[in-house]
């Protein structure tokens, strides 16, 4: 945990509905200090083939420009096309 980890359940469930609607998540720095991760969910066909593609970065380098390019990167990887 870090001062930056999602800090009650309720604020948990506000992220995950955020997360759902957007298809992806970035993690900045929330579970492990200077390091930001941008992720989102490949859906297999069934929910037992789902899988996840996330790319991680050292925080220091995360300004806003790398996330937007490593977000397109990781949809278009989801989504190819998309």
């Amino acid at each position: 945990m870090t001062a930056e980890t999602v800090p009650n359940r309720a604020a948990l469930m506000r992220q995950l509905a955020t997360i759902r609607e957007q298809g992806y998540a970035i993690n900045k720095e929330e579970s492990e200090r200077g390091l930001t991760a941008i992720s989102a969910r490949v859906r297999g066909g069934t929910p037992q083939l789902d899988l996840a593609v996330s790319v991680a970065v050292p925080s220091v380098r995360a300004d806003s420009l790398l996330v937007k390019r490593v977000r397109e990167l990781v949809l278009d990887v989801v989504e190819p096309g998309g």
